[in-house]
């Protein structure tokens, strides 16, 4: 979807003796090449734009999964039309790694329906919005990120980019920004093939190639990376930078017109929370930000002995906010018993503690719904290890049932 800003500015490269222009641009990707990281976690978004008087017209634009494989991030101002307002689920549909030269729906192409979107507040306004006649202004982009989320499908067949926060400190303002950081932006900006695209690459995958220029502060809470275009049509495309040895998702374009030679990225920083904000209104049972997950299995207790069992917990968003433990484990003397619980990270907590044989102990450990404290703030995906230590010889027992429920934030 084409948006136009009159900001952004040229790269200027001096080569024996005169000035050029130096201009990163996206260049389309190859057929069958979609499948190397982070390509694997880019789609095309077709969005139903009506007009408000009973017809409508199909967009094309750019997401990515990011976060977890039933989430694709993109742009609010997709989902934006002046004088009609929002438009609600069911109007987009996912079509990942598409890399064909037509429009999905030109193809009879079979896409995903993405149950739900959510916008963010935060930036300013979004009242100047006008995807008809393509006017727009510095509030145009004001409240540009948008989740949509699918409750019941994976978007990626299990695959997901890493959070984005392990992308977003490199998209800085230029002073706390090391240049040499590589960044790259891949999408769909189907106007691409006006600047020297064949007309059969229309709507095909597109990306950058790696750069390390400098993201500066622009209007609002907007970043700018001046010398890199990807032109109209990409918004939504995410900007990928290079982490630990693969790509993480900083965020995603929100103007990359060619006239501007800029390419704009959205980047709030809070962004994975109002995520957490909006799935929690939407979808406040979500197993992303609140599972139950059974131990891996049960059995006695070895007299004298521990027990050893785990839990595996995946595809949970963001960080430990509040952990309960239910256990129900048979004995003969409570007190006999310690559990602990160790976390991902390899911290451990004790959650009960053991008495004397002098002293008398009821029988039967059952803890319902037991806080544990000790973990907020940590990672909740991985595995987790239960252990339940029998202190002294004679009375035995056994581990009957457990889960962790999980709660994050």
């Amino acid at each position: 979807m084409k948006h136009s800003m009159v900001r952004g500015a040229l790269l200027l490269v001096c080569l024996q003796g005169s000035w050029v222009f130096a201009v990163i641009e996206p260049t389309v990707v190859p057929q069958g090449s979609e499948t190397y990281e982070p390509l694997y976690y880019t789609g095309a978004i077709e969005i139903d734009i009506p007009y408000g008087n009973g017809t409508s017209w199909i967009a094309v634009a750019s997401g990515a999964v990011a976060g977890h494989s039933r989430m694709v991030l993109s742009c609010a101002h997709l989902n934006y039309t002046k004088g009609i307002g929002w438009h609600g689920a069911g109007s987009t549909r996912w079509f990942l790694q598409w890399n064909q030269s037509g429009k999905p729906s030109n193809l009879n192409a079979s896409g995903l329906t993405l149950s739900g979107f959510y916008r963010f507040d935060g930036y300013a306004t979004l009242k100047e919005a006008d995807l008809e006649d393509g006017k727009s202004s510095d509030q145009t982009f004001a409240k540009d990120y948008v989740v949509h989320y699918h409750v019941s499908q994976n978007t990626a067949n299990g695959y997901f980019a890493p959070l984005l926060e392990s992308g977003a400190e490199f998209l800085m303002p230029s002073k706390k920004v090391k240049a040499s950081f590589r960044k790259k932006i891949t999408g769909y900006p189907s106007g691409q093939y006006s600047s020297g695209d064949p007309l059969n690459y229309r709507y095909r995958m597109h990306e950058t190639v790696p750069f390390d220029n400098k993201a500066t502060v622009g209007f609002d809470s907007y970043l700018e990376i001046t010398g890199v275009t990807t032109y109209g049509g990409n918004s939504g495309g995410p900007i990928w930078g290079w982490v630990n040895g693969r790509w993480a998702h900083a965020g995603v374009v929100v103007s990359g017109d060619a006239a501007t030679m800029v390419g704009v990225v959205a980047n709030h920083p809070s962004g994975m929370s109002l995520i957490f904000s909006a799935l929690r209104d939407q979808f406040p049972d979500s197993p992303v930000i609140q599972n139950s997950v059974p131990v891996s299995g049960v059995g006695a207790i070895p007299d004298a002995g521990t027990l050893t069992k785990t839990f595996t917990v995946a595809n949970m968003l963001g960080r430990v906010k509040t952990i309960n433990l239910s256990l129900v484990a048979p004995h003969q003397r409570r007190g006999d018993l310690i559990v602990t619980l160790r976390g991902p990270s390899g911290k451990t907590v004790r959650l009960t503690t053991a008495v004397s044989t002098a002293r008398s102990s009821p029988p039967n450990l059952t803890l319902s719904s037991k806080g544990v404290s000790g973990f907020s703030g940590l990672s909740a995906n991985g595995v987790w290890t239960l252990s339940i230590k029998d202190c002294y010889r004679k009375n035995t027992g056994s581990l009957r049932s457990a889960s962790l429920q999980i709660t994050t934030q």
